[in-house]
């Protein structure tokens, strides 16, 4: 007989369910911003073929939008970002160090690329891949998220924003001053030439700030711990459930070798 049967099984899934259920209702909330983040660039005379825009989009009923920096490069020579990893860490300790330096975004004849895995299974290859898998001609999008300014994949600045958000039960007063402006140098490099380029960010209010309705979490908390207990009662009655069947299984082994040892003494 096997050690674990039908029930085992059945039971191991409801585990996860409930598990899932939980890892579900302790989602936080999001972080509802106080105030817009305008992004402008300073007038410069960029090398031909480069351009820096700002375009907006609207991303959700409680942020007004969303700014972010475009880079497009139609000529032959490259434009280099040099970054780390968006989720911070050496890039050498996870195995991905960039060339020249942790140049690991570049764009080039109207394409964005980024220094990437090649496979997905070990011994791990490095090399240029598209920013955009899906679209063979697109500029590179870098973005403020949170403290970082780049894509999801890699960090080119850490910038200290002046931002405020919705945190516990921190919640933006009836009455508010806006941050001043703050502005940074992002550096690129074209060709060899070592170039930077000023950007500034703004604020202001928060229109659709009020969109966003709290839901009453005393009922999810609630939720939560039922489903932990829950869990918990479900683990213990797993392990009963398996060692019954160890003990019973031994139990059938013992009862097979004295059977044996019977039919060997009789033979004798």
């Amino acid at each position: 007989m096997s050690v674990i049967n039908r029930p085992f099984w059945f039971l191991i899934i409801i585990m996860l369910i409930v598990g899932g259920i939980i890892t579900s209702c302790t989602s936080p909330p999001p972080l509802i911003p106080w105030f817009n983040e305008h992004l402008q660039i300073e007038e410069a005379v960029f090398p031909k073929g480069v351009n820096f825009s700002i375009n907006r989009e609207e991303v959700s009923d409680y942020i007004d939008f969303n700014e972010y920096s475009v880079v497009s490069n139609t000529s032959d020579t490259p434009i280099f970002f040099s970054a780390v990893s968006f989720w911070g860490g050496s890039l050498d300790k996870l195995g991905q160090s960039c060339p020249m330096e942790n140049l690991c975004l570049k764009v080039v004849s109207g394409q964005a690329w980024k220094w990437d895995t090649l496979n997905f299974d070990p011994p791990w290859e490095y090399g240029w891949t598209l920013v955009d898998e899906y679209d063979q001609y697109d500029p590179l999008e870098l973005n403020l998220s949170g403290s970082h300014f780049g894509n999801s994949d890699y960090t080119i600045l850490l910038i200290d924003l002046r931002n405020e958000f919705d945190y516990g039960d921190t919640k933006r007063p009836d009455t508010v001053s806006i941050p001043p402006p703050q502005s940074f140098e992002l550096p690129y490099i074209y060709g060899s030439d070592e170039l930077d380029i000023t950007l500034t960010v703004s604020y202001s209010i928060n229109l659709s700030y009020s969109n966003y309705e709290p839901n009453d979490y005393s009922g999810i908390v609630m939720i939560c711990i039922g489903g932990i207990i829950l869990l918990a009662l479900l683990i213990v009655i797993a392990l009963v459930i398996l060692f019954n069947r160890f003990l019973n299984n031994l139990d059938e082994k013992a009862k097979l070798r004295t059977i044996e040892k019977q039919s060997l003494d009789g033979k004798n």
